[in-house]
């Protein structure tokens, strides 16, 4: 029965909310008090109005407020219902600005929250999914995040029906609550049975969009593969599934929540005509009557459009109930590291006294749901000012070796010591990673406009033998990026790669095969580069090629052990 209403699910959410919220939340339930007060006054007050001007009495409601209203002025009684219903549109649209003012910031909370854990979870664990799958359950959020203003709209409406429909019972005790009480079982009964449907198709939608943005994400990052294997049809085919899947779980539970809004209002007629029916034929008072009947006429007009409000409510929190259930779960995962700055975790031991920059003991990694250690190193130690080349086979978990010294992912036991427990980290990939923006956005990648130091970049550019392409040929540091670097070569690209790394000021440089895609000539022209940055600071790069080169130290992994080679 909880369920049915909503309670354990809205309390399940107000656990996310701070203290500050919740009490914002609270002063929109006091506005709803003063909003009940006013909805009372509008609907006794025209049938009062058309009583004093048929000059009859009613007998249902006698107090000092309708004695009043009876003996005033007509002018100042026209007036008066002026001014209650402008105090009512006032307050209402009042009430629903403060409403979204508390519900946008909450909004953005969650939003955050969701962006945040998903950006610090455990790296393995994000690598397993794709990025529209992190698209999706930001949608999902925002899906999430709206339904606290129909919740709030929801108990609300409920508030109000259940204070008009106690008012409209006051005028003939017996008729009205039976009414009531036999339509709230009919629809209790009707959701009793169905809320389980609603669900499953909200979900169902829910998740052929998922597989929708799934789609999408494939088709345009293997853009090339579409077009050199002719896979136009694949793509668009699964995508009109995937949208057709969509649309008609949608339908169906439209189909489910529409019924009970297009009918009630047919009941709610038919109910006030056998009311006039049987009221005619019965000995009743004239004024007792025009009350009741304009009680019951505005009074159900309003519990009309409240019910109609909160079954809209209502079907819209069902039928969301997958997208509760996702933000919840997402919500309550707990980030493992608060600040994951590059070197950093449990693993890592900070030593000033350190005479190389890193230095390994007993470090060991095998990936979950394997017991085979893919590194297995005892001792080694990275000297200041040396470039290194490690080599392997493939599989050998070298890139595993790189992703653990950088603090990526944490090794299952050991100690990396390094002079700095913060130590900034530079990484190039086998092929770089560009956005489509600026050269300069793309090389101070993640830095403010303003807070960037375009005196720097363009002593990189040059350092890197980039100047020549961009202030010669284009637009300087204001050239735009192609989506994935169409407009750059591979090799512009990873040097791109290697710029953006300079300008966090490195202490130790990471690479991962950046040279893999290259012609002997480009491939020169980095190792060039990395040599001459290897003069100032330590320089660590995964080969698969097996080539030797001059001024640098062999390294190769076997069995998870690091081998000297030199």
């Amino acid at each position: 029965m909880r369920n049915i209403f909503l309670f354990s699910d809205f309390f399940r959410i107000a656990k996310f909310l701070n203290k500050k919220e919740i009490t914002l939340l609270s002063f929109s339930f006091v506005f709803s008090i003063v909003a009940i007060f006013l909805e009372m006054i509008g609907i006794s007050i025209i049938p009062i109005l058309i009583l004093n001007f048929l000059e009859f009495e009613q007998s249902i409601l006698n107090n000092i407020f309708f004695d009043y209203l009876k003996n005033i002025d007509l002018s100042v009684f026209l007036f008066l219902i002026c001014s209650v219903f402008f105090l009512k549109a006032f307050l209402n649209y009042t009430h629903q600005i403060y409403d979204f003012s508390v519900t946008k910031k909450i909004r953005l909370n969650i939003l955050n929250q969701i962006y945040q854990k998903n950006l610090k979870k455990n790296y393995l664990e994000l690598s397993k999914t794709p990025s529209s799958n992190k698209l999706w359950l930001l949608t999902t959020a925002r899906v999430f995040s709206t339904l606290l203003v129909t919740y709030l709209s929801l108990f609300k409406s409920f508030i109000l029906m259940i204070s008009i429909s106690i008012f409209v019972v006051s005028t003939n005790f017996f008729y009205f609550s039976l009414f009531f009480i036999f339509f709230g079982i009919c629809i209790f009964i009707y959701y009793f049975f169905l809320k389980r449907k609603i669900i499953e198709y909200g979900k169902k939608q829910l998740l052929a969009d998922q597989q929708t943005k799934k789609i999408i994400h494939e088709s345009f990052e293997g853009i090339k593969n579409v077009i050199i294997y002719n896979l136009f049809d694949y793509f668009l085919n699964n995508f009109k599934d995937k949208n057709r899947q969509s649309e008609n779980f949608t339908q169906k539970g439209f189909i489910i929540t529409q019924f009970p809004l297009n009918f009630v209002e047919f009941i709610a007629v038919c109910f006030l005509s056998f009311f006039i029916f049987t009221s005619i034929g019965q000995d009743i008072d004239q004024g007792n009557f025009i009350f009741s009947l304009g009680v019951v006429s505005i009074g159900s007009l309003r519990i009309l459009a409240f019910f109609k409000l909160a079954l809209n409510n209502y079907n819209s929190i069902k039928s969301k109930s997958f997208a509760i259930e996702t933000t919840i779960n997402e919500l309550s995962y707990k980030i493992e590291s608060k600040n994951p700055k590059n070197i950093s975790g449990q693993h890592f031991v900070e030593n000033k006294k350190l005479g190389s920059i890193i230095k390994i003991e007993n470090l060991a990694f095998n990936y979950p749901g394997t017991s085979e250690e893919v590194i297995n190193i005892n001792e080694f130690e990275f000297k200041d000012k040396t470039f290194y080349i490690i080599k392997g086979e493939s599989g050998s978990g070298k890139s595993t070796l790189l992703d653990i010294l950088m603090g990526v992912i944490q090794p299952k036991k050991g100690k990396i010591i390094s002079r700095s427990k913060n130590l900034n980290v530079g990484y190039v990939s086998q092929e770089c990673f560009v956005i489509n923006d600026t050269l300069k956005k793309n090389i101070a990648f993640g830095i403010n406009e303003d807070l960037i130091d375009e005196d720097k970049i363009i002593n990189i550019i040059k350092s890197v033998k980039l100047y020549d392409r961009f202030f010669q040929k284009d637009l300087g540091l204001n050239t735009l990026i192609d989506a994935n670097g169409s407009n750059l070569s591979i090799g512009q690209k990873q040097r791109l790669g290697i710029a953006r790394s300079l300008y966090f000021d490195p202490e130790i440089f990471f690479l991962d095969e950046p040279t893999s895609s290259l012609d002997l000539e480009n491939e020169k022209l980095i190792f060039n580069i990395l040599y001459d940055l290897s003069k100032k600071i330590p320089v660590i790069m995964i080969m698969h090629k097996d080539i030797s080169l001059e001024n640098s130290k062999s390294l190769k992994i076997q069995n998870g052990n690091l081998i000297n080679l030199n």
